[in-house]
């Protein structure tokens, strides 16, 4: 793996010093979309690759499809597995060759809904944020930024599911 350099980056608060946020590409964020519905795939990273010019994107059908290339390797990978159900056969085959490929991926399963019980699954699985398809892509620039600086996201609702024990 090659070795991680800083991109400054500005605080959103007042009076906050900047920030870094490890990359591995020339300055960019590397992301690695797999999706194996063409449409949402090619949407995405158009819209993405709009919304965020500091992503380096690449987008994939399948996990399986990820080469050997040691060269590049994403800084956070956007998994959508559709599904809230983590514990669905086909999204465990799908972590489970990830993990494989890129064992230090920073991984955010993008899902049809926003199920706390999922979220929780998600961190609990080591997994770097739970994305659900109700948000906008300004959102997920913005998750994916933050993954890539070292932290986690869960969706607003999620969170206030989960504080408030209600939607």
């Amino acid at each position: 793996m090659g070795r991680r350099t800083g991109r400054p980056v500005s605080d959103a608060l007042p009076g906050r010093r900047e920030t870094a946020i490890p990359t591995r590409h020339s300055g960019k964020i590397a992301v690695l979309l797999i999706d194996d519905a063409a449409l949402t795939r090619e949407g995405l990273v158009r819209l993405l690759a709009q919304g965020a010019p500091d992503f380096e994107l690449r987008a994939l059908a399948r996990v399986g499809d990820i080469p050997d290339d040691r060269a590049w390797r994403p800084d956070v990978v956007l998994l959508n597995i559709r599904t809230a159900d983590l514990a669905a056969p086909a999204v465990q085959d799908s972590l489970g060759a990830l993990n494989g490929r890129i064992p230090d991926a920073l991984i955010i399963v993008l899902a049809e809904r926003d199920e706390a019980s999922a979220a929780l699954d998600a961190i609990r699985l080591g997994l770097r944020g739970f994305f659900p398809a109700s948000l906008g892509v300004g959102l997920l620039v913005a998750a994916v930024r933050l993954v890539a600086a070292g932290g986690w996201f869960v969706a607003p609702a999620v969170v206030r599911q989960l504080t408030l024990g209600r939607p």
